[in-house]
C-alpha cells in the first residue's frame, strides 16, 4: 500500500482503533488490509481525534 491510501466502513472507527478494510484497485481488484486509524474524515472534513 501507498501512503495516501484510504478506505472506508459503514462501523463507526475512532484514531487508533484496528479496522479491516476491502479495498479495490485501478485493476478492480479486491484486497483486505487491516490497519489503524490515522485520520477520521466526514464527507471531505477532517473530524477531531
Amino acid at each position: 500500500m501507498v501512503d495516501g491510501t484510504y478506505g472506508k466502513t459503514e462501523e463507526a472507527a475512532r484514531v487508533r482503533d484496528t479496522v479491516t478494510l476491502e479495498i479495490c484497485d485501478d485493476n478492480e481488484n479486491n484486497t483486505k488490509v487491516t490497519g489503524v486509524v490515522a485520520e477520521r474524515y466526514y464527507r471531505g472534513q477532517l473530524l477531531p481525534k
